[in-house]
């Protein structure tokens, strides 16, 4: 910190009170559409915030930077809920076909040895127990059609890293290990295909895997660096919220964030509407009495 005021500074103080009001009230409207009782045990990532946080009985456990979806290409992570029922240590990246597609088979038709260098294979179905094809310039254009499929080995440099949290959602969006640690020191950390990238994962395997006694920090960093693949199924399912708030308050005060994916023009106007639709069923009420 230089004690100067920088542009950001600048553009936070110029934000008119009644702006600031107004991104409150959108805010509030989100936490309308989350269940009364979040769960004794639960899982929040606040995107704009970049930052996850888990909690037992209402108060945090464990807190840490998290890397969010891209603003741009369709890469936004997205608002929903679900249950976490699984993890898996070490797995395999299961490559999109549409990341295979574009940006994986070009670079592997100009260099023989791109997939192998990155530990990349070809395989019929994404199956942990699937052996990989050879890399043929006829099983790249069947990846390229989509009727075969690219996964990723597992190990240090696996894009989901060590470990991953699965909740199954239509979204195909879990939480997970990144190997790209220098992400986690960029104030601005929006650089995921949707998934969310955790900076402790050691740490979140050791909250998720709590309630089951076996499973100490030992196991866990053994399970993390020394053994093969491994699913462990959780005792009991734990909420994970992905929320989107631009404001909210903690112990410091009230917290406002920059709107990353421009989602809270479209909740304006949709309280907008809800008012108006409310403000002509009062006025024909009226009328009719």
């Amino acid at each position: 910190m230089d004690g100067k005021v920088g542009s950001g500074t600048r553009a936070a103080l110029n934000v008119a009170a009644s702006d600031r009001v107004r991104r409150i009230e959108i805010n509030l409207e989100r936490w309308r559409w989350l269940p009364p009782d979040l769960g004794e045990r639960y899982i929040m990532v606040n995107i704009p915030e970049y930052r996850l946080r888990a909690y037992e009985d209402g108060t945090p456990q464990l807190e840490m930077r998290v890397v969010v979806g891209k603003s741009y290409n369709d890469r936004a992570t997205p608002v929903f809920s679900d249950r976490l029922e699984y993890v898996v240590f070490r797995p395999y990246w299961n490559v999109p076909p549409g990341i295979a597609a574009e940006e994986i088979v070009p670079k592997a038709r100009k260099n023989s040895d791109y997939l192998d260098e990155r530990n990349y294979e070809i395989v019929a179905r994404f199956d942990p127990d699937t052996e990989a094809l050879p890399a043929t310039a006829a099983h790249i254009d069947k990846v390229e059609a989509g009727e075969l499929y690219v996964r990723q080995r597992a190990g240090r440099h696996n894009a989901l890293g060590l470990v991953k949290f699965i909740f199954p959602n239509d979204y195909a969006v879990y939480l997970h290990d990144s190997p790209a640690e220098r992400l986690f020191s960029r104030a601005e950390r929006d650089f995921s295909h949707g998934c969310v990238r955790v900076q402790y994962p050691a740490e979140l395997a050791a909250f998720v895997l709590s309630l089951q006694p076996t499973w100490d920090p030992t196991r866990i960093d053994a399970a993390l660096h020394e053994e093969g693949r491994q699913q462990v199924a959780l005792g009991e399912s734990i909420p994970v919220y992905l929320v989107y708030w631009t404001a909210f308050a903690n112990e410091s005060g009230v917290n406002f964030r920059p709107d990353l994916y421009e989602n809270d023009p479209r909740v304006e106007a949709a309280m907008r509407r809800a008012d108006s639709s409310q403000t002509e069923a009062a006025a024909e009420s009226s009328e009719a009495g």
